[in-house]
């Protein structure tokens, strides 16, 4: 006899839900901070020769903060905003604030704040200089 649970057991309902919850939390958490670096920069990310544009760490702690200040991301699961590594506090962080922002490094735990400016810079680059 094996001690293997039945599929459609009450465990299984409950991991499907807690993977389900988490992707919602995490798409709401990605819908947000897309939406504040789109209005930091509206169509500032490239110039119209198609060159991208800097960007100050300072830019991107303003956007995070307001993400995280954000009542749907403050509504959402702690345990799934802590899958986000964060800009703020991170040795990502340099001492001046005001530098640019190196978004050209790719590392595993690049916060999503620079994940997401980047993309969106890359792709506004690509779109201008077509």
């Amino acid at each position: 006899m094996t001690d293997s649970k039945a599929p459609g057991t009450t465990d299984d309902i409950e991991a499907t839900r807690q993977v389900l919850a988490a992707r919602r939390a995490a798409a709401t958490f990605q819908r947000v901070m897309i939406a504040a670096a789109g209005r930091r920069f509206g169509t500032r990310l490239s110039s119209a020769l198609g060159t991208a544009r800097s960007v100050s760490w300072q830019t991107l702690l303003e956007i995070e903060d307001s993400v995280y200040g954000n009542p749907a991301v403050m509504s959402l699961d702690s345990a799934v905003l802590e899958t986000f590594p964060r800009l703020r506090d991170s040795r990502w962080l340099p001492g001046d604030t005001g530098d640019e922002a190196d978004l050209n490094r790719d590392e595993d735990d690049m916060p999503i704040v620079m994940l997401i400016v980047r993309s969106l810079r890359d792709a506004a680059t690509q779109a201008d200089a077509e």
